[in-house]
């Protein structure tokens, strides 16, 4: 009796002990609706969408990959790919490119949840995903008696990456603490695709940018879509997209709320939980000339097509109060 109770004590602190913490200025999204009412019917139904499953590509799309793409391999982009979906089209062309074989923690990725810091958690029913119940310090955002798909928020995800690649934990929450001046090599106070251009030759894959826009958000710069084998044939409508940044983070993207209530669908540990609205996802900054937006949960995804019928995510630079860089 006495080992039952040390059983079930355990397991009490193992569900609701892993304290939760803010991010200092980080913006706190919108309140979601009520799941039932919203995904009757998926926010993106009728749109194509790909979901998380193997990849299939042709020995002469890898043959092209192989060819044009240049990424280097890396701790930091080991561990950031290895939270992606299944079949993810950056996960698959970086271990072609590279000779990784980085697989996703979670079949679905790592979805978002505010103020998500304990990843040890969020594995703890691998390869499943785990509930949280409501939050009693953050009743604006989490409601009473619904349970919700645990992830990390932006910040959550930069340190777990950090973690596991080695690298020394520092602050850039506030931009007056001293550590995050000694790690900062730029810093915009007009964001624009010309200011980008001015630094740009600064970077190198695996720098943190923080954009304020106007809660500040958390995103690791991993380069360009050539570097992934992507060429002007992939975006014939316009091939400017190249030129453009990528960026993988945790934050706000509709495909992860239409996955989720798909998964919510076939599992039945999972019809009371509520949808994630993003997680961690591959975006393209700064693009805004031919996009598509959906609204979903108060909040808007841009997004382009990519070959495969992936949704690359797009992060227009209107809204960016600025921006910075660390190394």
């Amino acid at each position: 009796m006495k080992k039952c109770f040390v059983l079930l004590l355990a397991v009490f602190c193992l569900l609701f002990s892993n304290n939760v913490s803010f991010a200092e200025g980080e913006a706190q999204p919108a309140r979601p609706q009520e799941v039932d009412a919203m995904y009757d019917k998926t926010a993106t139904e009728g749109l194509v969408m790909r979901y998380p499953g193997p990849a299939s590509m042709s020995d002469q799309e890898i043959s092209v990959i192989k060819a044009n793409g240049t990424v280097r391999r890396s701790a930091i982009l080991d561990t950031a790919f290895s939270m992606l979906e299944e079949g993810n089209p950056f996960l698959e062309r970086y271990n072609i490119i590279t000779g990784a074989e980085i697989q996703p923690l979670l079949n679905y990725g790592i979805p978002y949840f505010y103020g998500g810091r304990k990843m040890n958690y969020v594995l703890s029913n691998a390869p499943g995903y785990i509930p949280w119940v409501e939050w009693q310090d953050s009743q604006v955002y989490y409601r009473k008696d619904v349970k919700y798909f645990f992830g990390l928020d932006c910040r959550g995800f930069i340190e777990y990456v950090w973690k596991e690649a080695g690298i020394e934990k520092y602050t850039i929450a506030k931009e007056e603490k001293r550590d995050a001046l000694d790690r900062r090599i730029v810093s915009a106070a007009a964001p624009g695709r010309q200011e980008w251009a001015r630094y740009a030759s600064l970077l190198e894959t695996g720098d943190v940018i923080s954009l304020l826009h106007p809660g500040l958000h958390l995103l690791f710069f991993i380069g360009y879509p050539g570097d992934y084998g992507y060429t002007e044939a992939d975006f014939p409508d316009d091939p400017s997209v190249l030129e453009y940044p990528l960026v993988i983070h945790c934050g706000v993207n509709a495909v992860y709320a239409d996955w989720f209530y798909r998964l919510k669908l076939g599992h039945a540990g999972y019809k009371t939980m509520s949808v994630p609205d993003g997680g961690v996802s591959v975006s393209l900054l700064g693009y805004a000339d031919k996009i598509n937006t959906i609204h979903q949960q108060k909040q808007d995804t841009s997004w382009i097509l990519l070959p495969d019928e992936s949704w690359l995510t797009v992060i227009p630079w209107e809204g960016i109060e600025s921006w910075n860089v660390y190394r």
